[in-house]
């Protein structure tokens, strides 16, 4: 069956990193801090509408762990992937 899992209460000084900063790449994936926690990006495209792994993305632009991720201006409103 199911097992219970206990609700973890996290404080802001247990999430690794600052917001907006790559916190580790692995094989498929890039992770960033976030308020709160840590978004895992497994798939992005590109402008041009490239395909790429969260990590291809880190390879490409030679992100490594400890940058930001910033954002120039201001940020935009997501827009919905066809």
């Amino acid at each position: 069956m199911f097992e219970a899992r206990k609700h973890l209460v996290r404080r802001f000084e247990d999430v690794v990193g600052k917001p907006s900063e790559i916190t580790s790449i692995g094989k498929r994936s890039i992770s960033i801090a976030v308020q709160g926690g840590v978004v895992e990006i497994f798939k992005v495209r590109t402008e041009a509408g490239q395909k790429l792994s969260g990590a291809g993305l880190a390879e490409a632009f030679g992100l490594k762990p400890g940058m930001k991720i910033e954002a120039p201006g201001v940020a935009k409103a997501a827009e919905p992937v066809a």
